[in-house]
């Protein structure tokens, strides 16, 4: 025989369940059931018994500083290579004397006739046949290519 207090089937969970209250009060966390049923509202920033707390994403205070720290290494080590570069033109043009083959920051190759300190200038025998000679700031030099 049937019991009247036993549901028929077929059956679903949502027919089962009690309707949820899904509204929160302003704190935003309800404290657990007290030993008469009811909720309890928390105090803001108060989480209940079996909460987890929120996973924060990391700021951006916190991707700054490595950023930072990446750049100057960077930089240091940019100008550090950039000062040698620097030192060493400076070193060769200053050892640049007559007789030394040379190429311009044009291509041209030559050998050196004579260096003007004064005017900062070097003159360049660029042809053997015709005893052509050029004119050049001692900033077109790019390279000292052999010398006598």
């Amino acid at each position: 025989m049937r019991q009247p207090d036993a549901p028929s089937f077929p059956l679903t969970l949502a027919q089962e369940a009690a309707p949820l209250d899904t509204s929160l009060p302003p704190g935003g966390s309800v404290a657990p059931p007290t030993p008469t049923g009811e909720s309890q509202p928390l105090p803001p920033g108060a989480t209940g018994p079996h909460s987890a707390p929120e996973p924060q994403a990391p700021g951006f205070g916190s991707l700054l500083l490595p950023l930072a720290l990446m750049m100057g290494v960077i930089m240091l080590f940019s100008m550090g290579s950039g000062r040698k570069e620097k030192k060493k033109r400076a070193e060769m043009l200053s050892q640049l004397a007559k007789g030394a083959t040379v190429q311009t920051v044009g291509g041209v190759k030559g050998t050196v006739m004579e260096v003007r300190e004064g005017a900062d200038e070097v003159v360049v025998k660029v042809d053997e046949k015709s005893n052509t000679s050029m004119r050049f700031a001692r900033s077109a030099i790019i390279a000292v290519t052999d010398t006598d």
